[in-house]
């Protein structure tokens, strides 16, 4: 019988073979465009979501986890996502000032004397006003490990308060992030325990804020390194692996209660009853010969791993079966609590969207710090200032990406189907496109 995935912006469906002694579960990955015509820009709901901080939101760009999660959960909004962070960035954007002001002429420039003078504080400033996000997860702190002094904390706290207060005639909405504690990496790198006391102080004095203010907090603090955590979700202790920034979106899904979202769950007896379901629409049973098949459609895009299947009152050993072959095995008398779905092809679709995202992240980080920016804006732009205006192709780019995103579906596992206008005149038509972005259709 023949069965089907089907992932559309507001859905995910499959229809599933449930015998005894195995489960099928047949997939022909069928991805298709969404069943709702694209909304004009006059009824967009107009959501921006930013990022800023230093490295570890820097990375979050590259690793695009966090950001295809969202994505995932809200395949019915229109959002976008501006990843605003800057490698060694802190409340004062001191990395931020790089030489000096670009309009400085070669004759003239000089750099500037201290972070008191402000340009990198500006640059900040300018770049969150050119995003113009709506909601800005602001993830500053984790730099006051090496602080020496009380007075660095001192100035670190009122720098916090008047960044919190720019940042808030922006965005509408403010999430504040307090920094996750270092890791143990081993001798000879020094034992971060002392670092670590240095952060719970900065955490504790973020929490403050954000009851006072009325912000909501992502208390990475204490939910993502335990402490005195061997290395295992960074490189050195400091900056965060692959894993970790797995590890890091959950976290963050968790403590904005959005983690479940992207979970679902269906119950079965031993005789193809439907007990209960969370999350999804179990519909179209249909008893077998030897068992029964039916429907289930999670309410979003279900995250990689989340789903559940369970079937309670049973011993029997099952098998998960894809396009007629098994993908795994299990002793239901051992996994009483059901067992995660495992469909690969699912994943995969969701694996290329994230590929997707992390390429619009690369033009927009491009287009924020260009290796060529001496050249370019700084006190070298005499030589190829004439080149900062390529600096709006790189924004064109990731619009374009995001439009991709925004009507993403996959023909197979070679094409893209997208949703696009023409030079914004809202008249939308259906593309496909190979994955290497060749053959544009």
């Amino acid at each position: 019988m023949k069965s089907f995935i089907r992932i559309q912006r507001a859905a995910w469906s499959l229809t599933a073979l449930l015998q005894p002694v195995a489960l099928a579960l047949i997939f022909t990955a069928t991805v298709q465009a969404a069943d709702k015509p694209p909304v004009t820009s006059a009824e967009r709901v107009d959501n921006r979501i930013g990022l800023i901080g230093g490295r570890m939101v820097a990375d979050m760009a590259e690793y695009g986890y966090f950001e295809t999660a969202l994505t995932a959960l809200w395949t019915d909004q229109d959002i976008t996502f501006r990843n605003l962070g800057w490698p060694a960035d802190d409340v004062f954007g001191t990395a931020r000032s790089e030489f000096g002001s670009g309009a400085k002429t070669r004759s003239s420039w000089k750099p500037p004397a201290n972070a008191d003078q402000g340009f990198g504080y500006e640059t900040l400033l300018g770049h969150v006003n050119d995003a113009k996000p709506t909601t800005l997860f602001v993830a500053y702190g984790r730099e006051t490990a090496f602080y020496k002094s009380p007075e660095e904390f001192e100035a670190f706290k009122r720098g916090y308060i008047t960044l919190l207060k720019d940042l808030g005639k922006v965005a509408k909405t403010l999430i504040l992030v307090s920094p996750p504690l270092l890791e143990d990496a081993g001798r000879p790198l020094p034992d971060p325990g002392e670092n670590n006391k240095r952060i719970q102080q900065t955490a504790t004095f973020i929490k403050g804020l954000a009851k006072k203010g009325g912000h909501r907090l992502i208390n990475l603090t204490d939910h993502l390194i335990p402490a005195g955590a061997k290395k295992n979700l960074t490189f050195n202790g400091q900056q965060f692996n692959q894993h970790g920034h797995e590890k890091l979106s959950q976290v963050m899904l968790e403590q904005i209660g959005l983690a479940a979202n992207g979970a679902y769950k269906a119950e079965f007896a031993a005789d193809g009853t439907v007990r209960a379901s969370q999350a999804a629409k179990v519909e179209k049973l249909l008893k077998t010969k030897n068992g029964f098949r039916f429907d289930l459609t999670p309410e979003t895009l279900p995250l990689p791993g989340a789903g559940v299947i369970s079937i309670k009152d049973s011993t029997a050993s099952y098998a998960l079966k894809i396009d007629g072959e098994v993908a795994f095995s299990w002793d239901n008398g051992k996994n009483p609590k059901g067992v995660t779905v495992v469909d690969g092809r699912a994943d995969s679709q969701y694996e290329r969207l994230r590929q997707l995202i992390i390429q619009k992240n690369r033009f927009y980080s491009t287009r924020l710090r260009p290796l060529n920016r001496t050249y370019t804006h700084l006190f070298r732009r005499h030589e190829m200032g004439h080149l900062a205006s390529e600096m709006d192709d790189l924004k064109r780019l990731a619009e374009e990406k995001e439009e991709l995103i925004r009507g993403y579906g996959w023909a197979n596992k070679d094409r893209l189907l997208y949703v696009m206008d023409k030079g914004g005149n809202e008249d939308f038509h259906l593309f496909s496109v190979k994955i290497d972005g060749t053959d544009d259709k």
